[in-house]
């Protein structure tokens, strides 16, 4: 290292002249994309033929969860080069898998992951074990964790739907047969569980499985409910709403919301829906006029999540990231900016104000809000 020449400043020449600023050449992370929201007319409902075909149903045990051992991890890595409280917990930290379907926080603040092959894992910070298929699990493949009120917790497998109560772990059987449709989503409504699966939508309910027959089978991706009323069902066919056991078809008003329908989120006075290849819509509840936003890029929405509080839509794309959005704007987190990976298959938001995102080759993300915010050469500052 050379030695410090120190200079007299009275008798350093100082630059003359106006100042001048020059434009950075680096990408601005924290810039948000503009969006403009389009009216598209009103909604049709259109009755569909409905009935139920039933059977019933048994939970038969499976396995248990007792001498499942925790083990300890590393801390979820802090992302420093980025402009929010971004941290990720993916392979290097413990987690068997960077490929996560699905995040779910219960009212014990247990972080729940679904895998692609090794799983649901309970996550705690600092420990974690998984549940697989030696522990009765019907499925590794975990593509959706509810839990409901009594406390039991249910699994959407690629085999069906597998149910933790307790300690042990229970198959459902539909007559003498296991129920084993691959499963998407699932609901719970009071004593009802509403699952989703390829081939339509079942409900469970006093110990009767039953499925919705009408005159299209529906590839039911998502299920939304708006507390009190109808199930919406996110479908390749388009949008349903199920009513006092009766189906609805919702016709989208213009093209810029036709389609399959990826993803929910209900709000107070709306609904938000992810529509393949086009983007994101909104259903106002009382009018039933449609809204298409454009502005920003989201041709392979995953999963929606609405903040009520702080009226935050947040989009999970398969290929463009998580996109925040709100007051008429976007900011879209990805990869080059702070996210393990961006593509997306859950966000789902805790009731502490922490955003976790599961992506498919990434892990978890834990992104916490209104925290700091952090400048660096790569959003403008001159020198670090």
């Amino acid at each position: 290292m050379g030695k410090a020449l120190w200079q007299p400043l009275l008798t350093t020449t100082l630059p003359s002249g106006a100042a001048t600023l020059k434009k950075s050449t680096a990408a601005n992370l924290g810039y948000s994309q503009s969006l403009d929201f389009t009216p598209n007319g009103h909604a049709q409902v259109i009755v569909r033929p409905t009935g139920w075909q039933s059977s019933n149903t048994e939970l038969i045990v499976s396995g248990t969860i007792d001498n499942i051992p925790w083990e300890a991890v590393k801390p979820a890595q802090y992302e420093l080069n980025v402009q929010s409280d971004v941290r990720h917990f993916s392979i290097r930290q413990g987690l068997p898998t960077g490929a996560v379907y699905s995040v779910f926080e219960d009212t014990d603040s247990m972080v729940w992951l679904g895998t692609n092959g090794e799983g649901a894992c309970q996550y705690s910070g600092l420990y974690l074990r998984c549940l697989t298929s030696l522990h009765g699990l019907n499925n590794n493949r975990v593509w959706d964790i509810a839990r409901s009120a009594s406390g039991d917790f249910w699994f959407a497998t690629d085999q069906g739907v597998s149910v933790l109560k307790g300690q042990s772990m229970y198959q459902v059987y539909r007559g003498d047969t296991v129920f084993d449709t691959k499963v998407n989503d699932i609901l719970l409504v009071k004593d009802r569980v509403f699952i989703a699966t390829d081939n339509g939508l079942y409900v469970i309910s006093n110990g009767v499985l039953s499925k919705l027959e009408s005159d299209v089978i529906l590839k039911v991706n998502r299920l939304a409910q708006k507390e009190g009323s109808s199930i919406w069902l996110a479908t390749d066919s388009g949008l349903y709403t199920l009513e006092n056991s009766i189906l609805h078809r919702i016709d989208l008003a213009g093209p810029a919301c036709q389609g399959p329908v990826a993803a929910l989120a209900p709000t107070s006075e709306s609904l938000w829906l992810g529509s393949t290849g086009r983007g994101v819509c909104q259903l106002d509840l009382d009018s039933y006029n449609v809204t298409s936003l454009s502005g920003i890029a989201m041709p392979n929405i995953q999963t929606l999540a609405y903040e009520q509080s702080s009226d935050v839509l947040w989009v999970g794309d398969d290929s463009k990231g998580a996109i925040n959005i709100s007051g008429g704007a976007a900011y879209v987190l990805d990869k080059s900016n702070g996210l393990g990976d961006h593509h997306i298959r859950d966000i789902t938001l805790s009731k502490d104000g922490i955003v976790w995102v599961a992506t498919y080759g990434g892990g978890v993300n834990r992104i916490k809000q209104h925290g700091f915010e952090l400048i660096t050469k790569q959003n403008g500052l001159l020198n670090e």
